[in-house]
């Protein structure tokens, strides 16, 4: 409550938890190095690689698909995401427009409360 970021928890492929900012302005979810690891993701130079806008200037990131993300009761099956450390917060990843575009969303900052309903 009161923090212009808001945290959540969700589910990855069913067994992986991972912690996750809200983040409106990411159009495609991030996960962790060490989360692609757990889930068994094999990044090489087979996958797609995105250069993305951040914080501390443009990178080269890797895509991924999970294979759903659930978030409470609400799961997205197939999602696109990068595979992005954020600096100094590596076991951290960011939830974008991407699965969030799945939901009417309702966001609180002041509360600290995310409302999704499915479109």
């Amino acid at each position: 409550p009161g923090s212009q970021v808001i945290q959540v928890n969700a589910t990855l492929d069913q067994t992986v938890e991972q912690r996750f900012i809200v983040d409106t302005g990411a159009s495609t979810v991030t996960i962790p190095t060490s989360t692609a690891e757990q889930l068994g993701l094999e990044i090489g130079s087979d996958n797609p690689v995105r250069r993305v806008n951040t914080a501390g200037g443009v990178i080269e990131a890797p895509e991924v698909l999970l294979p759903s993300i659930k978030l409470d009761d609400w799961e997205v099956a197939d999602v696109e995401a990068l595979v992005i450390d954020i600096p100094n917060q590596s076991d951290l990843g960011l939830l974008g427009l991407n699965f969030l575009e799945q939901f009417r969303m309702d966001l609180n900052t002041e509360k600290g409360i995310l409302i999704l309903e499915p479109r």
